[in-house]
């Protein structure tokens, strides 16, 4: 794996003659690229909804869990208490 870097270094100078005409080449691919008509079609093709949901949505679909942090971190402290000291709290 070592003489890959070699090997691609010789392609881009074969290529391009520099890294700066590589760049160069690179960026100007990226602008001619349209990302957003890209993801526009992509959602068309997969059928989602092309518009941004609202706040009321976005409360909606947010997963909800039943349990309370806090409630969470007293058993996890309650548990090493009793694995390190031996004793059991109350709470």
């Amino acid at each position: 794996m070592k003489g890959y870097g070699i090997g691609l270094r010789n392609s881009y100078s074969k290529g391009y003659g520099s890294y700066k005409e590589l760049s160069e080449a690179i960026e100007e691919s990226i602008k001619i690229m349209d990302p957003i008509g890209l993801m526009m079609e992509f959602v068309k093709l997969m059928g989602i909804s092309d518009a941004f949901p609202s706040s009321c949505e976005i409360v909606e679909r947010r997963p909800s869990i039943d349990t309370s942090a806090g409630q969470v971190v007293r058993e996890m402290r309650n548990g090493r208490e009793e694995r390190l000291f031996g004793f059991k709290r109350d709470s």
